[in-house]
């Protein structure tokens, strides 16, 4: 089903873009890749702000209209992370460019993408393109392995290359961003099982450091509160000792059936334009 994207718009004299920034959500790193890579193509000096870390998402942000924003966050059971305080509920545009991305491990990225475009557009950006992206599964390396690939970078450049024309052409008005989802978004369902290293851990706060919801405690650093945990697992592929782990037979089977649907599925890259 396909979808309008919500965004405030009024007869705006669009200018040249004097700033470019990735603004993102990348726990494990792939949703980061290509929201970079997408900025960097449209402006070689681009920016960056690493929504991962707790302290930047309790910061407020505003952007201008002759400014361009890559927005990237990953896709959790369909949707985007469902965190205490949102994710980007707190970056705020004035008639400002954006394009919005998601990314997700072969499976499906359902509402996610229309949902990160409909929080961006209340808070006064303009959507003008969109992307669903492949990257590594966050509960098995085995699936969308290698991603982003040559392909997925490929089929980049055409798309930066018509978000370039659009910018060009100033093919904004009296125009709509629609992409794939529908509303009422579907049930957000949170990971029963989350990572320990329990006797194992070495300490080394790694972890601590990774983790975007300081689910671990420096005192503790062998457990994971599981109140605060998202099941990102950017504890388990950060740790330099391959410690950290989920030992729950709920995410093995999960692993397991994941697997045996996706691993030999190759999605590729979708993409969306103002029209």
């Amino acid at each position: 089903m396909m979808y309008h994207i919500i965004f405030l718009y009024g007869g705006v004299n669009f200018m040249d873009i004097k700033k470019v920034t990735a603004i993102y959500f990348s726990p494990t790193g792939g949703t980061r890749k290509y929201a970079v890579e997408i900025a960097k193509a449209i402006k070689n000096d681009y920016e960056e702000i690493d929504l991962t870390q707790v302290c930047n998402r309790e910061k407020e942000y505003v952007f201008n209209e002759d400014e361009l924003v890559v927005f990237g966050s990953p896709v959790y059971f369909g949707r985007i992370p469902q965190i205490k305080g949102g994710i980007f509920e707190r970056i705020k545009g004035n008639k400002t460019k954006a394009i919005y991305t998601v990314t997700y491990g072969n499976r499906n990225y359902e509402d996610a993408l229309l949902e990160q475009g409909n929080i961006c557009g209340k808070n006064g950006f303009v959507g003008i393109a969109a992307a669903a992206l492949i990257a590594p599964h966050a509960f098995s390396s085995k699936i969308a392995q290698g991603h982003p690939n040559n392909a997925d970078i490929s089929a980049l450049e055409v798309f930066v290359k018509r978000v370039k024309e659009i910018i060009e052409k100033e093919e904004y008005y009296n125009k709509d961003l629609v992409v794939r989802g529908k509303m009422p978004y579907r049930k957000y369902l949170s990971a029963p099982f989350y990572p320990n290293a329990k006797k194992k851990c070495k300490k080394c706060g790694t972890c601590i450091e990774k983790c975007p919801m300081e689910a671990i405690s420096a005192n503790n650093p062998e457990m994971t509160d599981s109140s605060k945990c998202i099941a990102c697992f950017a504890c388990v592929k950060s740790c330099p000792y391959k410690v950290r782990t989920v030992k729950n037979l709920m995410f093995y089977l999960a692993k397991y059936v994941l697997e045996r649907k996706l691993v030999a599925i190759e999605k590729i890259p979708e993409f969306f334009y103002i029209s």
